[in-house]
């Protein structure tokens, strides 16, 4: 596989850069952006909100901030029949679908994790 492989590593935030490199070229992205609503941030988990960086958590004020960010991103980069998967929180589900779907991206699978909650979201251009 890897001569036929080429991996990108950046920051969703840094359009100019992904789009140079990656330009129509990708066939799947995996992204797991922060999806905690910064007022609930204080609520999680010792463990989880005294030790994981903040901007891994802090999906802004709906913590779907950075959707928005990368499915535009996605419907750019991604080739024809590419796939964008993304881990949500809990109960995100129709609301990300609904943003992937304003930036034309189709709904292809949505996978629990062991509790049998709604974790990851694929897409289809």
């Amino acid at each position: 596989v890897g001569s036929r492989c080429r991996l990108f590593c950046g920051s969703w935030f840094d359009e100019q850069n992904l789009m140079s490199q990656a330009l129509g070229k990708m066939d799947i992205i995996v992204a797991n952006p922060p999806y905690i609503a910064t007022e609930e941030i204080e609520m999680l988990e010792r463990e989880v909100k005294d030790f994981d960086p903040l901007t891994a958590l802090d999906g802004g004020k709906d913590g779907l901030r950075d959707y928005h960010q990368i499915f535009m991103l996605a419907e750019k980069m991604l080739r024809k029949e590419g796939k964008i998967l993304v881990e949500i929180g809990e109960n995100q589900t129709d609301k990300v679908v609904l943003i992937a779907e304003t930036n034309h991206l189709k709904l292809q699978k949505i996978a629990k994790d062991l509790s049998q909650t709604d974790r990851c979201i694929i897409f289809k251009k």
